[in-house]
C-alpha cells in the first residue's frame, strides 16, 4: 500500500493526538501486537463469523441498541 493511501486510511480513522500517542505506544508492546493479531485470525476465520456475529446480536439485544448485519458482496466466492 502507498504512503499516500495507507494516509487516505488512517485520516479516515478521525483518531484524537493522545489516540494516535496510545496506539503508537501500545504497538511497541510484543504482547499487544500478538493479542492483536490474534484477534485478527480469530475474527478472519469463517467458522467464528456466525458464534461472533450470534454474540454481538445477543449483546446488542440486551442493551437496546438497534443492529442490523449486511452480508459483504464477495465475488469471488461466488463465482466458478
Amino acid at each position: 500500500m502507498s504512503s499516500s493511501k495507507l494516509g487516505d486510511k488512517l485520516e479516515e480513522l478521525d483518531l484524537t493526538a493522545d489516540e494516535i500517542h496510545r496506539l503508537t505506544e501500545a504497538m511497541k508492546k510484543k504482547e499487544f501486537r500478538d493479542l492483536l493479531a490474534d484477534y485478527a485470525r480469530e475474527i478472519s476465520d469463517p467458522e467464528n463469523k456466525v458464534r461472533i456475529i450470534l454474540k454481538q446480536s445477543f449483546l446488542f439485544h440486551y442493551s437496546s441498541i438497534s443492529v442490523c448485519w449486511y452480508r459483504r458482496n464477495d465475488t469471488k466466492r461466488r463465482s466458478k
